[in-house]
């Protein structure tokens, strides 16, 4: 679940949050991540619910109806292929900086890499899953560690930006959804709902945490100088060995996502549509690259868009389907028990409501 959620969130998140102040990012931090890990508990409590293992819009189906199965199929893809896009995005602008060359050409290397792991599925990315996840703690470690003693107060505490206040909704939102990759931590571990639980908390506060010394380090070392790809604004300002290990945090970091990102695609295809193995891989890995081919390639706009407009959709129709799974379930709950839901559904539909419009309306003035 962590290398789900880490993705290329993290790399945006310094950019967004130095445009408004680090103080008002740490508000949208913890406030967000509040919420987040309250819906992904909820839709826990939906796959603990539903015997057959289904994806969001399978779920949708069984829980809403063949309306809902299309509506969430449309939006849930479209955010899922924008976060694909994003990772290609990203990936690009990394190698570059590690390389040289050109992004365009790396974006496209790293997408056809990428897509044939894809194509073996998830036996092979369980296998590397771990071990990229460690690669990119030992280099967060490191990055932090190196910038430490660069860290100067005044560009943490600095003047807040009111006109940008809220571009960091939904670069953060986006960075940290996971509920993709719920159904796949159910079948990791079935029929064992205390333990299901228990990930999906930890699976949930990790990368919050990671996103907030991240987002510190930064924004402390370079201020409003802060670069959309932020490991590569930080490596210029403190020389080439924070450059490549920044930049081999950027890259793994991305990478994990976009395999775990593309298999629970991959799998929405196979088990709620009943697709070839070969169907579903082609319809998961070729909609982004055309995307990108097309000229679709701004970073900061690409994750802000998904995050803001289609994670606010899927949030609110995975607490509709909340709901009906409470009556309708095909099995107990009884070791998964969540309190207080109701209220925690009306703050999600009017917060994701409300941000979802705003970042519309900045985006289109």
């Amino acid at each position: 679940m962590v290398g789900s959620v880490i993705g290329a969130g993290i790399l945006g998140i310094p950019f967004a949050v130095a445009k408004v102040g680090w103080l008002i990012g740490v508000i949208y931090l913890v406030c967000l991540g509040a919420l987040l890990m309250g819906l992904n508990l909820m839709l826990g409590e939906i796959v603990a619910r539903t015997k057959q293992p289904l994806q969001i819009p399978g779920l949708a189906a069984k829980y809403l109806g063949g309306r809902g199965k299309t509506f969430v199929t449309v939006t849930t893809l479209f955010g899922s292929y924008g976060a694909l896009l994003a990772y290609i995005i990203g990936e690009g602008y990394v190698l570059q900086a590690l390389f040289g060359g050109k992004a365009f050409g790396w974006s496209l290397l790293f997408w056809a890499v990428a897509a044939a792991a894809v194509f073996f599925g998830l036996r092979l990315i369980k296998k590397l899953d771990m071990l990229l996840t460690l690669i990119i703690f030992v280099c967060l470690i490191v990055i932090v560690f190196w910038s430490a003693p660069s860290v100067r107060l005044p560009n943490l505490f600095g003047e807040i930006s009111w006109l940008n206040l809220f571009l960091p909704y939904g670069v953060i939102l986006f960075a940290l959804q996971g509920a993709m990759a719920i159904p796949q931590v159910e079948d990791v571990l079935p029929n064992d709902q205390p333990r299901l639980k228990e990930a999906i908390v930890v699976g949930s506060l990790i990368p919050a945490v990671v996103y907030f010394i991240y987002m510190t380090a930064v924004i402390g070392v370079t201020g409003s100088l802060t670069t959309e790809v932020a490991s590569i604004g930080l490596g210029q300002k403190l020389g080439s060995g924070v450059l490549i290990f920044g930049n081999v945090f950027a890259f793994f970091t991305m990478g994990t996502a976009f395999l775990n990102s593309a298999i629970a695609i991959k799998r929405q295809f196979e088990w709620d549509y009943k697709k070839s193995r070969f169907v579903a891989w082609f319809l998961t890995v070729s909609v982004p690259v055309i995307l990108f081919l097309i000229g679709v390639r701004n970073f900061i706009q690409t994750i802000d868009i998904v995050g803001s407009v289609f994670g606010s959709i899927s949030a609110i129709v995975i607490i509709l389907i909340y709901w009906r799974a409470k009556q309708k379930g095909d099995l107990p709950a009884t070791q998964y028990k969540l309190h207080h839901t109701l209220l925690l559904s009306v703050l999600i539909i009017i917060i994701f409501l409300v941000g979802a419009f705003l970042t519309i309306f900045d985006i289109v003035k």
